[in-house]
C-alpha cells in the first residue's frame, strides 16, 4: 500500500499480485487491490477484484456457519438410537 500512496502504480500492482498469489483465500488483499484500481480509474478491474473479495468473504461465512447449522429435519430432544 505504501507504493500506491507514493503513486507507484506498477509496483503496487506487483505487490498486490504477490499477496493474492501467496494467500488467494484472503479477501482483504483482493479488497485493497480493488480500492487501488478504483482510485486510479480502472473500474472494470476494480469490480472484478471486489467480486473476488465478496465471493471469498461469503464462502468464509458459509464455512464458519456450517458446523453449527442443524439439519432442518433433525429431532429436537427426542430419543437417540
Amino acid at each position: 500500500q505504501f507504493e500506491a500512496d507514493c503513486d507507484n502504480l506498477a509496483l503496487a500492482r506487483h505487490y498486490f499480485a504477490r499477496a493474492v498469489n501467496a494467500a488467494p483465500k484472503d479477501s482483504s488483499a483482493w479488497r485493497l487491490w480493488a480500492e487501488l484500481e478504483q482510485k486510479y480509474g480502472a473500474h472494470a478491474r476494480a469490480d472484478e477484484y471486489s467480486r473476488c473479495a465478496l465471493t471469498l468473504e461469503t464462502e468464509a461465512h458459509l464455512i464458519a456457519a456450517a458446523p453449527t447449522a442443524r439439519h432442518p429435519l433433525a429431532r429436537v430432544g427426542g430419543a437417540q438410537r
